[in-house]
């Protein structure tokens, strides 16, 4: 509580604290709770001595702390012009003593214990007043003065006395308890109707409850209006709890809605009240936030498995390509020896083939010359007559020569050692080549009758 007027505006001018480590998880609350907990709806009630305070605003800062961690604070001006005047009066209960409203009862019957008394004094004063009547006669021969006393001035002042006491009654009966009316309207009145939300964000699909603050007995209602300015709740009727004057709606908060921030408007016809609010609407909020985080650990350790199982499964895979990639090394490697062999071999092969293709060559034109030469030589052997003047395969033979022995007299030594030549010359000699009569180097015998074309 802080008094901005005094020369520390910063500075507290008292500490209310209030300390409840009990658990409000449930409802309704255990019996018993601590003064310093609040009530079974979240409302902590605490004291402030008035006594030697200034009737006048004073500044209230509320910081509400979570066991969480988290806090929520709230300022507020508090008119004390009201409570300062009782308290002085009646002075502020102390711990543990009645309240107000039983000291104002208490005051109330003590005023008319009062007036009661007064009014018993007064008929004993009427009563003394007939003994002193009765004393009359007594006291005039005492003195004129008082007879004159007691039967003017007592009986004017008894009167003003009755009069007196007629106002007093009346006070009791009509004026005090329409001013203790009118005190409890002020006190009332005094209190400043307000929104009581602390959290603010709320994730689709979930409800809030948004409670609002006055005098009991009221009608507020609840206008929610979105981003847009699109109104989606339309004069919601919040319901009273009991009658401490807080009043709540449920607000359910629904999946289509567009996230975003949405005024909520409270107004109350009979007193004029109207206070707003922003709540935030979103995919997540605290308590849906603290669930995630919780599943965390479990969808982690689920994660870290399926990874592992897969790179293990990798790993073999790895591990089978390896013994697949060093048995097609080896492979390879073989292979390549085989290669090299055959590429050597292909090369000797290359060369022998080269080496033969120029000896057939050589060859080629070697049988080539031997033609030509023989060609030459049987062109000459055709165009020569033999030594009996006539030229093969035209002159005739001599008949006589089939029973002229080859020793016969007559005959040379030449014609006895040399073979007649085959009929037909060179081509007759080709033909027998062809027939496989002929092999060069081996001389073709030639028979009697030859010559003349038999066999």
């Amino acid at each position: 509580i802080f008094d901005p007027d005094s020369a520390a505006p910063n500075t507290p001018i008292a500490t209310l604290d209030a300390l409840c480590t009990v658990d409000h998880s449930t409802h309704p609350h255990p019996a018993g709770l601590p003064a310093s907990c609040p009530d079974d709806w979240g409302t902590f009630h605490q004291k402030w001595d008035f006594t030697g305070k200034t009737a006048k605003s004073y500044k209230v800062v509320t910081t509400v702390t979570m066991s969480s961690g988290s806090a929520f604070t709230t300022a507020d001006t508090l008119d004390a012009a009201q409570q300062v005047g009782i308290g002085m009066n009646l002075g502020v209960p102390a711990a543990g003593t009645p309240s107000l409203g039983t000291q104002l009862n208490t005051a109330t019957q003590q005023i008319r214990s009062d007036i009661a008394g007064v009014q018993t004094t007064a008929t004993a004063i009427q009563l003394d007043t007939t003994a002193i009547k009765l004393d009359a006669t007594a006291i005039k021969q005492d003195t004129t003065a008082i007879k004159q006393a007691t039967e003017v001035t007592i009986p004017g002042k008894l009167d003003a006395l009755q009069t007196n006491v007629t106002a007093i009654l009346e006070d009791t009966t009509n004026k005090i308890p329409q001013r203790l009316t009118t005190l409890e309207n002020d006190v009332k009145a005094g209190m400043k109707a307000k929104i009581l939300n602390r959290p603010t964000t709320v994730k689709r699909g979930n409800d809030i409850s948004i409670e609002f603050q006055s005098v009991s007995g009221l009608s507020p209602v609840l206008n929610l209006y979105d981003s847009a300015n699109a109104q989606v709740v339309i004069n919601a009727p919040m319901t009273e709890i009991g009658t401490t004057g807080v009043y709540q709606y449920k607000l359910p908060v629904n999946t289509a809605w567009t996230p975003g921030d949405y005024t909520a408007v409270v107004t109350e016809p009979t007193k004029g009240s109207l206070e707003s609010m922003v709540l935030t609407v979103a995919d997540a909020d605290i308590p849906s936030l603290a669930a995630d985080i919780a599943a965390l650990p479990a969808q982690v350790t689920a994660s870290v498995d399926a990874a592992a199982a897969k790179v293990d499964a990798a790993a073999a895979k790895v591990e089978s390509a390896s013994v697949t990639a060093t048995t097609a090394a080896a492979t390879v490697e073989k292979a390549a020896g085989i290669a090299t062999t055959a590429a050597g071999e292909v090369q000797k092969a290359s060369d022998a083939a080269k080496s033969a293709a120029a000896d057939v060559a050589t060859a080629g034109q070697q049988v080539q010359a031997i033609g030509q030469k023989l060609e030459t030589r049987f062109q000459k052997v055709r165009a020569a007559p033999d030594a009996r003047g006539r030229r093969p395969g035209r002159d005739r033979q001599d008949p006589g020569d089939h029973q002229q022995p080859r020793n016969a007299p007559g005959r040379s030594a030449q014609d006895r050692r040399a073979p007649r030549q085959r009929p037909g010359g060179q081509h007759a000699v080709e033909k027998d080549q062809r027939r496989g009569r002929y092999q060069p180097g081996r001389p073709v015998p030639v028979h009697r009758g030859d010559l003349s074309g038999r066999r």
